[in-house]
């Protein structure tokens, strides 16, 4: 393999906001660009992938952005790392294009270096990335991420992978995940460049200058628009259209969005053709930015692997003499009429997806209950630490400097912390009790899932009490739910958690 080539472009020109953990890959001419991996926690099994709800609830442009589920994972990554594709932390500078581009070399250390390239149509964008594909795949190097025995390559983000990486991912809650933009603690201004004077003024700005969303990522939502890979498509009430339509572009931008206007959800469409000219639509305000992908089958294993995974979940149903699954296949074998073996094969379809559905749907809410009951559990350790503080402060008041009076009014105080640890306890024992009852799912599955979620969030301090969940769920499962005195002391002995202050 090829040594990767060293950058000579000036930091700025490329990386003005480098962080320890940036991809950096070299371009032409002594270029490079950084890159921000995306976690998409979904399992290790060979079709697991994570479940999005993305959209917005808001009706008034429901037949464009309305929520609508779907589902993503990289193709990069397993086993202990989570699955992961890479997306460029800015949009693509002029620079960098040129580079890709233009036989000549750019200027990088120029003012107009870190703009982002505008005015691109979606074909030369598309363009653009093959010859970067092709560039990396020669001189990509040992950074250069792969799948298997597949080097990965360039293209333009799908939606579902733009407003996922916008939202944050798994690095926010799924509130946060949910709401009109990511967390802007400093206000929107500090984020992102949109119409008005008191941000853009009407004015595309350099790379970086604003600060990133939790991923890393610069600019995802104003200053400039950026091209998705697929067409445009309505929505129809929860679920794309069936028309294939024009080009999208997200984010929107710094000359036509408002900062009322701001959200992960927007997306417009253009004509990929100009109406007059009949050139490729080339619009000032949209460029683009590029994703890391690899073939969804790398290797021969990974097609023995996907093979295998399809096989196990179309036979998982189909393990008891009643099940619809082998009752369709057997009428199926019996009939000789085509149209109906057609009829039957549809069936047999619906019931599938239905049932790759529920079982989605168990999988989340396995993992929202492994969660909460993590929480409880920590809330049960911190609140135990209470109680003792108050006990002896009941029991022993002159060694804090009060009086039996003060120590009679704890009282009430001590009794209620107390009702809290067992409450939570009890709580805690009736979610362990519904997870050792998920037959349909492996809840250690699960458990990888929210530790890649809770490491993604930076939560470490849930770390510790997930586990004692796992554990006390796989208990309950080979047996019965542990009492409630065992449940109590095992969370009281886990101390790997910070203590509150």
């Amino acid at each position: 393999m090829l040594a990767q080539p060293t950058p000579t472009w000036p930091v700025a020109a490329f990386n003005p906001r480098a962080l320890a953990d940036d991809l950096v890959l070299p371009l032409p001419c002594g270029g490079a660009m950084a890159f921000r991996r995306v976690d998409t926690p979904a399992g290790d099994g060979g079709l697991d992938d994570r479940a999005l709800l993305l959209g917005s609830a808001e009706t008034e442009t429901g037949y464009i952005e309305y929520l609508r589920r779907t589902y993503l994972v990289g193709p990069f990554g397993g086993g202990a790392e989570p699955r992961h594709f890479w997306m460029s932390k800015y949009e693509v500078t002029r620079t960098q294009m040129e580079a890709l581009r233009n036989p000549a070399c750019p200027a990088a250390n120029t003012p107009a270096a870190r703009l982002p390239a505008v005015e691109v149509s979606w074909f030369e964008a598309m363009e653009t990335a093959q010859r970067y594909s092709g560039f990396l795949a020669r001189n990509g190097g040992p950074r250069l991420p792969r799948r298997g025995g597949a080097p990965a390559f360039v293209r333009l983000p799908t939606e579902a992978e733009w407003e996922y990486a916008a939202r944050g991912g798994a690095a926010v809650a799924e509130a946060e995940f949910q709401a009109r933009t990511f967390p802007m603690p400093e206000g929107p201004e500090a984020y992102a460049w949109f119409q008005g004077p008191r941000s853009a003024a009407g004015r595309l700005s350099p790379i970086g200058l604003k600060r990133p969303n939790p991923l890393g990522l610069h600019d995802m939502l104003g200053n400039a628009a950026e091209w998705a890979l697929e067409p445009f498509r309505l929505n129809r009430v929860g679920r794309q259209h069936g028309l294939a339509g024009g080009l999208v572009a997200r984010g929107g931008d710094y000359r036509n969005t408002g900062e009322a206007q701001l959200r992960s959800s927007l997306r417009i469409e253009y004509a990929p053709y100009d109406a007059t000219s009949g050139e490729p639509t080339r619009i000032t305000t949209v460029g683009f930015r590029f994703v890391l992908a690899a073939p969804a089958q790398g290797s021969l294993a990974d097609t023995a692997a996907l093979r295998s995974a399809f096989e196990a979940e179309t036979r998982a149903r189909a393990t008891t003499q009643d099940d619809p699954a082998a009752l369709i296949a057997a009428l199926r074998r019996e009939q000789s009429d085509p149209a109906m073996q057609t009829a039957l094969d549809r069936l047999g379809a619906a019931y599938a997806r239905e049932t790759r559905e529920r079982t989605d749907r168990a999988r989340v809410a396995a993992r929202a209950q492994v969660q909460a009951a993590a929480v409880l559990s920590r809330n049960v350790f911190i609140a135990q630490q209470r109680a003792t503080g108050l006990q002896g402060m009941v029991e022993n008041p002159g060694a804090f400097g009060a009086t039996p009076q003060q120590a009679q009014a704890w009282r009430p105080m001590l009794a209620a912390v107390q009702a809290e640890v067992e409450g939570g306890v009890r709580a805690y024992a009736a979610i362990i009790a519904q997870l050792s009852q998920a037959t349909d799912i492996a809840v250690p599955a699960e458990v990888e899932v929210v530790q890649q979620e809770l490491r993604a969030q930076n939560v470490p301090a849930l770390l510790p009490y997930v586990m004692l969940v796992a554990g006390h769920a796989e208990a309950a499962r080979r047996g019965s739910v542990p009492p409630v005195a065992v449940l109590r002391a095992d969370i009281l002995r886990t101390t790997a958690a910070p203590t509150p202050r």
